[in-house]
């Protein structure tokens, strides 16, 4: 049915037919309008991949490496108080120590065993208070939480992409990737928009070293493979049975008391089984070992056997991340010195636009080939093929300049828009 309006079609009809009555006059309005199009292209922001109209968001928790779960759940549940005070939301769903369970298409699960880190999804009763509260709670959480990573996203369009700007580092040594990620991180500082960047590799962590002689612990009866195996019991437990829940067997782990995992003196104080007179007798770790605190490489990450440094940044809500990579980009060439045996490669955002991009303009020539082909064998005349190509590229055009109208960025769905457009006209 649709909306009937009867007086409004027929003064269109009559306008229109004045129109065609006047090509003259017409025809280069009408060019103006499309070419001008083209022109005004330039000044659209590029957002290749927009964001979601979704009732749904994400928010990314990192605390301090190396600390432990439970400190971790501490800031979740202040954070989880301070999100459920927002108005329009509706559910805040966490998982603490890994990627929260994926509810979108393109949401990616890559973070698992990482007691520093938590992942919620939090739900909304509208697409628009979404969106809002993805900037409000950006500000606000940085202002009351700057001693913890905190990072609110929107969820978006296109392929599964774990941040929008990303830089890769490759090289073989540990150190200087090290050095080299927190230059690239200092230079991340320096883009505006940028909230908060993150490493696959750093030498922060600490590492609690047990030094140990194989010749006094002889005279206890132990040796260090013997006390490398009680430690790995202490620390991780040993499994004494099983538990059924329904159809689920559950295994019962024990292990020492938190009380002696908690701090290196708490380790000290832990018991080591060592051989008595009669019997089975205990000793303190300290009385058998010396304990040293050190920072260590928290994590190597590799590609194809090749060690590299990740480097991940995240941005504030309505910064596109293509802008973004540009100005990172221009930092990188001209303050950052990469030794030799080293590379770097611009990930995110910005390289999955190349990708795609690529792909289009791999099968274009080929379709604007075919295109013009059916044209000519259809028509039997160049002179009417060209009119409705030339026609095809103006409503081309057009399309530019009604996305500058609206104020909206270039990205893939217009661009699929404006195809589609070019093939209707052919």
């Amino acid at each position: 049915m649709g909306l009937q309006a009867p007086q409004l079609s027929l003064a269109f009809k009559r306008q229109l037919g004045r129109w065609i009555k006047q090509p003259i006059l017409v025809l280069p309005v009408v060019a103006i309008l499309c070419l001008s199009g083209f022109v005004l292209s330039s000044t659209l922001a590029n957002v290749f991949f927009p964001s979601a109209d979704r009732d749904q968001f994400e928010v990314y928790l990192w605390t301090k490496e190396g600390s432990s779960i439970d400190n971790t759940t501490h800031y979740v549940k202040e954070i989880d108080a301070a999100i459920r005070l927002e108005q329009g939301v509706k559910q805040v769903s966490w998982l603490v120590g890994g990627s929260a369970p994926s509810v979108y298409y393109n949401q990616m699960m890559t973070r698992d065993n990482m007691p520093y880190f938590a992942n919620a999804v939090v739900s909304t009763h509208t697409v628009e208070e979404a969106a809002a509260l993805v900037g409000e709670l950006q500000h606000s959480l940085d202002s009351e939480y700057p001693e913890v990573q905190i990072v609110v996203r929107a969820f978006g369009q296109g392929p599964p992409i774990a941040a929008p700007v990303e830089v890769e580092i490759f090289g073989p040594d540990l150190n200087i990737l090290n050095d080299l990620g927190d230059k690239v991180r200092m230079l991340m500082s320096q883009v505006d928009g940028i909230s908060q960047s993150i490493t696959s590799i750093s030498m922060g962590e600490p590492e609690l070293k047990i030094n140990a002689d194989s010749d006094n612990l002889s005279y206890l009866g132990l040796t260090l493979s013997e006390l490398a195996n009680q430690m790995q019991v202490n620390f991780s437990g040993i499994t004494g049975g099983s538990v059924l829940e329904s159809t689920e067997e559950i295994p019962v782990r024990v292990r020492l008391d938190e009380a002696y995992r908690q701090n290196v003196t708490s380790v000290d104080a832990m018991p080591i089984p060592v051989a008595g007179d009669n019997a089975i007798s205990w000793s303190p770790l300290a009385a058998v070992t010396n304990l040293t605190l050190q920072p260590a490489t928290s994590s190597i990450t590799r590609v194809d056997g090749e060690r590299l440094n990740r480097i991940q940044a995240f941005l504030l809500p309505g910064v596109p991340a293509v802008d973004a990579s540009n100005q990172l980009r221009d930092l990188l060439e001209s303050q950052l010195e990469l030794p030799e045996g080293y590379r770097i490669h611009l990930a995110g955002d910005a390289d999955e636009q190349q990708q795609a991009l690529g792909k289009l303009a791999t099968y274009a020539p080929v379709l604007l080939v075919l295109m013009i082909t059916t044209l000519i064998l259809t028509f039997t005349s160049l002179r009417m093929a060209g009119v409705i190509a030339l026609v095809a590229i103006l409503s081309v055009g057009l399309g530019m300049f009604s996305l500058w109208i609206s104020g909206l960025p270039v990205g893939f769905n217009p661009l699929l828009g404006l195809c589609r457009a070019y093939w209707c006209c052919n």
